[in-house]
C-alpha cells in the first residue's frame, strides 16, 4: 500500500506573484509534496505581477481542499483582487484552515487575505506583511510587526520577496519540528530523489 503524500495548496489569482508563489512551489516539490495551483474560480489563464501566463490550476470549489495539509497565498495584486472580488469563492478554504489548525503561509500582501477572512481566530493573530498594508491589517488582527518572518501558532507570515529564504524556513518549523510524521515523510522523499 502506497502512503499519501502530503499536499501543499497555493492559491493564486490575476496579478499573483510569481516568484512568492514558485519558490514555495518547487521547495515543496523537492521534498517530495504534491503541489496544487488554485484559482478562486476557473480560468482558462491568468497572469502573474510579471507577465507570466498560468494555466495549471484547479478552482478552489473543484478540489478536495479538507484533504491539504498547508496552504500558502502568495502575494502580488491577487491579494486584493481576492479580497475584492472573491472573498466568498475562498472564506470556506481560509476557514477549513483556520478551524482545523492546519498551517497557513501568507507573504507580502496575501496577509490581506487572511485578515479578510472574518474567521474569529484572526484578530488573536500576529502577523508581518508587505509595508503598504499594515495600516489597513492593524485594527483587523492583535498585532502586525515588520521583521522578515513571523510564526504565529501555525500562521507564518513573510513581508515580501526578498523574506522567501525566512519564509520557506518558517513553513517547514510549522511543518516538520511540530509534526514528527511530516518530518520523517520528507526525510523519505529526500532520500528517494
Amino acid at each position: 500500500m502506497t502512503e499519501r503524500r502530503p499536499t501543499a495548496l497555493i492559491l493564486i489569482a490575476e496579478g499573483f506573484h510569481e516568484i512568492e508563489a514558485f519558490v514555495p512551489y518547487y521547495r515543496f516539490l523537492e521534498i517530495g509534496w504534491n503541489v496544487q495551483m488554485l484559482c478562486p474560480q476557473y480560468y482558462e489563464s491568468i497572469q502573474g505581477k510579471f507577465g507570466m501566463h498560468f494555466s495549471n490550476f484547479q478552482s478552489v470549489s473543484n478540489f478536495p481542499y479538507k484533504k491539504a495539509d498547508i496552504l500558502i497565498i502568495p502575494g502580488g495584486r491577487s491579494a486584493r483582487f481576492v479580497v475584492t472580488r472573491h472573498q466568498a469563492e475562498v472564506q470556506p478554504l481560509i476557514h477549513d484552515f483556520l478551524s482545523s489548525g492546519k498551517p497557513i503561509g501568507a507573504i507580502g500582501q496575501g496577509a490581506l487575505v487572511l485578515a479578510y477572512s472574518k474567521h474569529p481566530s484572526i484578530r488573536n493573530l500576529t502577523l508581518t506583511c508587505e509595508e503598504s498594508i499594515q495600516q489597513e491589517l492593524t485594527p483587523l488582527v492583535e498585532r502586525v510587526v515588520n521583521q522578515p518572518c513571523t510564526v504565529c501558532n501555525n500562521i507564518v507570515t513573510s513581508r515580501s520577496n526578498q523574506d522567501l529564504p525566512y519564509f520557506v524556513k518558517g513553513l517547514f518549523h510549522v511543518l516538520f519540528e511540530r509534526d514528527k510524521a511530516f518530518q520523517a515523510a520528507a526525510l523519505q522523499a529526500s532520500k528517494t530523489v
